[in-house]
């Protein structure tokens, strides 16, 4: 289920100074988006008219609510009257607004729904991150035994598959991912998903960090596609071993960059399996 992270910052915001039903608006329209992929430039549209505006969305990654405008009114429980102010005013320019990306916009209307313009911004904020792995590794290191026992190939594919670390490289630019690498962890994802089957998959943080993990490493995307083809050309890891276990998850693949080279390999020497 998709979410999305609020900070104080809203606070101080103009979409808060404004009125109750501005912030009410724009935040329902936020927990109704799903992370979209734009491929390519869409003009804005008039939320009443639907007549096209001169300001056009650029590509890249946004929040959309698949719902027209009266759905998101009815949603934040507001009236229709002025609710959909509120969407024309989410979609106008703000000279008043701390970001200056997309002229202050927040929520346009588009062909199909709205988009939450800064919506992948709000979810990367993290700001607790460093303290939650801090105690999680404190708790790890006073609950250690030393355990010395063989294990079959499925019992490690196994461990590694309910592996949650999340100490990954930092991230850049103060935590921001950017826009390449956001587009190509989406795009493996969606890869990942055709390729084995998991067309209900959810686009988790867990994820996404893996793979962004990897990126940052230096990991192209085509190389991410050769280690999900090499993963997948695996009789092994598709079932055919003593428990019948499937392991193609992402959290293996792109565990790390030594696995990502091991699947790599497996494709040139394995023919893949055909989508």
């Amino acid at each position: 289920m998709p979410f999305i992270k609020l900070d104080q910052g809203v606070l101080s915001s103009t979409l808060w100074d404004d009125s109750a039903e501005l912030a009410k608006v724009f935040l329902t329209a936020c927990l109704m988006a799903e992370p979209f992929k734009l491929e390519r430039e869409q003009q804005q549209l008039d939320v009443r008219t639907m007549s096209p505006l001169r300001w056009s969305v650029p590509p890249g990654l946004y929040g959309f609510v698949r719902a027209a405008g009266v759905g998101i009114v009815n949603a934040a429980h507001v009236s229709r009257p002025v609710g959909l102010r509120c969407l024309i005013k989410l979609g106008t320019p703000d000279s008043g607004s701390k970001s200056s990306e997309f002229g202050g916009r927040r929520l346009v209307r588009i062909n199909g729904g709205f988009l939450v313009l800064n919506y992948f911004r709000y979810r990367q904020y993290d700001f607790g991150a460093a303290d939650r792995m801090k105690a999680l590794r404190a708790s790890r290191s006073a609950n250690v035994t030393d355990v010395r026992r063989t294990v079959t190939e499925a019992e490690a594919e196994a461990e590694a598959e309910a592996e949650t670390s999340t100490d990954y490289p930092p991230t850049p630019q103060g935590g921001v991912v950017s826009e390449k690498h956001a587009a190509a962890a989406l795009a493996l994802f969606e890869y990942w998903t055709a390729k084995t089957g998991h067309q209900k998959a959810k686009f988790t943080p867990e994820r996404r960090r893996k793979i962004l993990a990897r990126l940052r490493e230096g990991m192209t995307e085509e190389e991410g596609r050769q280690a999900i083809d090499g993963c997948w050309s695996s009789e092994f890891h598709r079932g055919a071993n003593e428990t019948g276990t499937v392991y193609d998850s992402i959290n293996l693949i792109f565990r790390s960059r030594e696995k990502v080279d091991e699947f790599i390999a497996r494709s040139r020497n394995v023919r893949p399996v055909p989508l």
